[in-house]
């Protein structure tokens, strides 16, 4: 397949196939930006990285794969239904402070909020006349494992949270004077603390079971009547890589707002906005007609988590589906911003 990227951004198209043995197109571009200066309204401004960089092309973990959060996911995704919001970030604590507070909100072009979630946050330090800060990462909220000697079987079998193995609050039941650790993050949000899944808001495993319940049956059946093709309730909420707690309902449009309170230091809330960039592509067929179609933003990683902040980046992720038309030839990815359309008009 013919891919042309006529934007500056990183992006790819590939073809692939559902269920039902129909074929798509998914186009997928990336846009990284960094943080700049306030504007007189107190919102941050963004501005284009110079240096865009690659798609990420697999899942990069802050330490050991698998056994630990995951940082960035792979960009090779087909579809998703609504937008994620993934914070990776630390937590500040006041000086004396031993616990503290930390939301993300999202709110659209008029400041009607889309989502607001909030975790409580303890600190695993003594107090101290100086600010600290705490990665939020699933390692410290509810979840974890613990072995247990089954009656029947001589060996060790593990007892595991799925929806968050590598978190802490589980411990052996045998030995119940062995100290556990206990959550230093959880929701403070009633709603959310009823679920399941684990409180942050970072990227959620694909192998946890808030993502895996998604992925379809793959069984005997599957392997004699369906392989290769994915199974018939596959469901794209698979492709959902942000806690559950901030998919929003539908897309983000462009002039919507993010605020961050307790993530970025001495500035107590940062709020930035979703910056006025609009991509769309195109697929040609043999005969000249052309089919032209948005892509939504379905993806914003807000990276800051990092000591250095001259690092600070939010990379924002265009994709689309597209039913592969025939006789197509060619595919092609485009980008306006505000200033063109207006120059347009």
């Amino acid at each position: 397949m013919v891919f042309e990227n006529n934007t500056p951004f990183p992006a790819i198209a590939w073809e692939n196939v559902d269920a039902s043995n129909h074929w798509y197109i998914a186009t997928v571009a990336r846009v990284k930006y960094l943080f700049d200066t306030v504007d007189n309204k107190g919102i941050l401004c963004l501005k284009l990285d110079p240096s865009q960089g690659e798609l990420f092309g697999e899942d990069v973990f802050y330490g050991t794969v698998g056994q630990s959060s995951v940082r960035y996911e792979s960009d090779f995704v087909t579809y998703k239904p609504v937008t994620d919001i993934i914070v990776n970030a630390k937590a500040y604590l006041p000086s004396y402070a031993t616990e503290t507070q930390c939301q993300v909100e999202v709110f659209n072009a008029t400041k009607q909020v889309l989502r607001s979630v909030s975790i409580h946050v303890k600190s695993p330090y003594e107090k101290s006349n100086e600010p600290r800060h705490i990665a939020l990462r699933y390692e410290d909220a509810y979840g974890g494992g613990y072995a247990t000697p089954r009656e029947d079987d001589p060996y060790d079998y593990c007892t595991v949270d799925e929806y968050n193995p590598i978190g802490v609050g589980k411990h052996d039941k045998n030995t119940p004077k062995e100290k556990k650790r206990e959550p230093l993050i959880e929701f403070v949000e009633e709603r959310f603390r009823q679920e399941p899944y684990p409180a942050g808001f970072g990227i959620i495993n694909r192998a946890w079971k808030s993502r895996l319940d998604f992925a379809g049956t793959y069984d005997d059946d599957w392997l004699k009547t369906q392989h290769p093709l994915p199974p018939y309730d596959f469901n794209y909420k698979y492709n959902q890589a942000a806690n559950p707690a901030l998919q929003l309902n539908g897309y983000l449009d462009i002039h919507s707002y993010i605020k961050l309170t307790n993530l970025t230091g001495a500035k107590k809330t940062l709020q930035f906005r979703i910056p006025d960039v609009i991509l769309f592509n195109e697929q040609h067929t043999n005969n000249t007609q052309r089919k032209v179609q948005n892509m939504p933003i379905d993806t914003v990683l807000i990276d800051i988590e990092d000591e250095d902040k001259t690092q600070w980046a939010v990379y924002i992720s265009y994709r689309n589906f597209l039913k592969k038309e025939d006789g197509y030839k060619s595919v092609s990815c485009h980008f306006l911003t505000k200033e063109l359309l207006k120059e347009e008009a």
